[in-house]
């Protein structure tokens, strides 16, 4: 399994684990039903104390009630990185990929063209406009 972590950004560290933690569950044919656990008020009450013990140099965090932590990590907020969306806006980057592919496989548009479709759908679903590629669509490893 790969991952990326940044010590500034706990929250992206987490979240890409959590994804890519995700796939390989998948891969080894565990249960179909259990899919966004980490969304869930459940695992963040088990895994919020672990965190804590894990990363005491992020201070500002070990004060944090479970419900103060749920209240921030549940938020929607729209972001570039798929990886690291939010529950609701995570469709719309799937949607956003399908369409382009879709344009792609049937001649609706070239490879040229992908750069320009990505920036104006992320900026119609998302109401984000990608500044740098590698926030648009140069930004997916997978």
């Amino acid at each position: 399994m790969t991952t990326r972590y940044t010590a500034s950004k706990l929250k992206e560290g987490i979240v890409c684990t959590v994804h890519e933690g995700g796939h390989s569950l998948y891969e080894q044919g565990r249960n179909a039903e259990e899919r966004m656990v980490a969304l869930s008020k459940p695992f963040w009450t088990h895994i919020l104390p672990l965190v804590k013990a894990k990363f005491p140099e992020h201070e500002s965090l070990q004060p944090v009630t479970m419900e103060q932590f749920y209240n921030v990590w549940s938020r929607v907020d729209p972001s570039f990185i798929r990886v690291e969306a939010d529950e609701i806006t995570y469709g719309l980057h799937i949607i956003l990929r399908y369409k382009i592919e879709k344009a792609l496989i049937e001649g609706d548009i070239t490879v040229v063209g992908v750069l320009g479709l990505w920036n104006a759908k992320m900026k119609e679903y998302l109401r984000v406009e990608v500044i740098e590629d590698h926030l648009g669509c140069l930004q997916d490893t997978h």
